[in-house]
């Protein structure tokens, strides 16, 4: 055990919804940091598998956890940070886990530069137990070309203030929808608001890629859902009085509207759904213009491989 030299409390937050097969590895990985000012919290969406078995065997090892129908991921987020006494949160996925000596070097790092918003570390994607990507310490930099092709939230850590200064994740887009990408859309709401990130030059984290996954999966209806929520986020920037935008996040996110309007055009027409192609194709003459939404619409398909968005 780390001997408590004045660590900061960590508040590590497990939302889970019948992972039996994986929460183990999860809680165990948590354990094994041996981290001496710890709060561990799950949120279960009423689980059927065995999962609430699993946590019920690691009861000693959980400051708080509940079960009930939350409804999605993301309530169970906000959940957690309210139930959060911790100066610090990060968020576990079920699946997912972290490596040796993370919340050590994150905690070290908070204790020698209290003033810092965010610790974030690098992280790997993993498949079938093989290491499929890793990121770089320049990956894990809240600047706008970085984060938005890389947002990695699980493997930052976050002073807790920060969601009661500049707001919860979003729980639903516009559409009254689950909002997939709420972790993106409030790393840009914090990064415009000019938080401090320090960046460790250590994998702390582990994502398991898996065919469920939104983030990962390679069917179509998965991929513009969060094509959608990619445009969703640049309209709520471009369109919002509270943020002083520069020029580079401007361009991106107007770039943004036209190229996931075409690659939803483009899904569409793969899944030969006429109707939302159609509906989709004037959307985007509309915000873009014939002439430019055409060219971006030509670029999609004569892409010969797309990689999936979010990692």
């Amino acid at each position: 055990m780390i001997s408590n030299k004045n660590f900061p409390k960590i508040t590590i937050i497990t939302p889970v919804k019948n992972a039996v097969t994986t929460l183990e590895k999860a809680i165990e990985s948590l354990i094994r940091q041996n981290y001496p000012n710890l709060e561990y919290i799950i949120i279960d969406g009423a689980s059927t598998d065995g999962t609430l078995d699993i946590i019920k065997k690691y009861e000693n090892n959980i400051s708080y956890w509940q079960s009930s129908d939350d409804g999605s991921n993301i309530i169970a987020h906000n959940e957690g940070i309210k139930k959060a006494s911790g100066e610090i949160i990060a968020f576990l996925n079920a699946d997912d886990f972290y490596e040796a000596e993370t919340l050590k070097k994150v905690g070290e790092a908070f204790k020698e530069n209290p003033e810092l918003d965010i610790v974030s570390t690098r992280f790997r994607a993993v498949k079938n137990g093989k290491i499929v990507a890793e990121t770089n310490a320049e990956d894990a930099t809240m600047k706008s070309d970085q984060l938005l092709k890389i947002p990695g939230m699980n493997a930052r850590f976050f002073k807790k203030d920060l969601f009661y200064k500049y707001g919860f994740p979003l729980t639903e887009d516009n559409l009254g929808r689950v909002f997939i990408s709420n972790d993106l859309e409030y790393l840009i709401r914090f990064t415009l608001k000019g938080v401090k990130n320090q960046v460790l030059n250590h994998v702390g984290y582990n994502y398991v890629m898996h065919d469920d996954s939104l983030t990962f999966s390679k069917k179509s209806d998965s991929k513009i859902r969060l094509y959608e929520d990619r445009i969703f986020i640049a309209k709520k920037f471009l369109n919002s009085n509270e943020f002083n935008l520069p020029k580079i996040w401007r361009k991106t996110f107007k770039k943004w509207i036209k190229k996931y309007r075409a690659k939803i055009v483009v899904g569409y027409f793969k899944e030969k759904k006429f109707s939302e192609l159609r509906k989709n194709l004037i959307l985007g003459i509309k915000e873009s213009g014939f002439l430019k939404f055409i060219f971006y619409i030509l670029k999609s398909l004569l892409r010969n491989q797309e990689k999936t968005i979010g990692f």
